[in-house]
């Protein structure tokens, strides 16, 4: 399975802990939240290396509170990854129900046509629950050496609603102690973060791997890209994630 790898050099002068965050998708309608996938402690001077499948898997959890702080647990994603919209072909198309008998939501899996727009999955909610409820749906991402993929970002989903998410394969790492769950409103304009961006007409385009450096008081250095055969191996997470 391709991968997206990610190597993240601290030359801080200090010990830092950093997190990793997948690119806001496009939903329509709705405003996004970002939840870190990856929290890790490295050691100054030294180098780690991150890999993410290059797949993207519809998701529901519920939020909770805990200590003040808005989070979700690990949640269900969908087994199969989502198959995005191309021109005329639909994208892969999910439904969502709450089960009264259980009291819990569930994916509904009748057959059903998919219905996405180009570079979308969709996700419907079914009437049946009130926001009070406080389902959340999204995009999770499978981390390499994990069985299940990992939320990166998710919305406050209402009933009776067609989301069509578009997954951007841009990734931002910043230094700080935000955990796995943790609920924000992520934006690169408000904290500073490295990036590494294979998107469309960037920079990366084309490539699969990129390393950033991180050099003290939120600053980094511009990525440089590379493909995983001339650099990069298909590391495992390490340094007291």
């Amino acid at each position: 399975m391709a991968k997206y790898q990610l190597q993240l050099v601290n030359q801080s002068g200090a010990a830092q802990r950093f997190y990793f965050l997948t690119a806001p998708p496009t939903f329509h309608p709705e405003e996004v939240y970002s939840t870190p996938w990856l929290s890790i402690l490295v050691q100054d001077g030294f180098t780690t290396n991150v890999s993410i499948n290059m797949d993207f898997y519809a998701f529901f959890s519920q939020k909770e509170v805990v200590d003040g702080k808005s989070k979700i647990s690990s949640g269900n994603p969908r087994p199969e990854p989502a198959k995005l919209g191309v021109g005329d072909t639909k994208g892969s198309s999910y439904k969502i129900y709450w089960d009264r008998s259980k009291e819990n939501f569930r994916w509904d899996d009748t057959p059903h046509e998919n219905n996405a727009y180009p570079k979308c999955f969709s996700i419907f909610t079914r009437p049946g629950f009130s926001q009070d409820d406080n389902l959340m749906i999204g995009v999770a991402m499978l981390k390499d050496g994990s069985e299940y993929a990992s939320p990166v970002a998710v919305l406050d989903a209402r009933p009776a609603l067609t989301y069509n998410i578009a997954p951007v394969p841009t990734f931002y790492v910043s230094a700080g102690d935000k955990r796995e769950g943790d609920l924000f409103d992520f934006s690169p304009d408000k904290i500073k973060s490295g990036v590494y961006d294979f998107s469309a007409n960037s920079r990366g385009q084309g490539y699969t791997a990129g390393t950033l450096t991180y050099t003290g008081d939120s600053l980094w250095t511009q990525a440089e890209y590379i493909y995983p055969t001339t650099g990069l191996s298909a590391p495992t997470c390490s340094h007291n994630c």
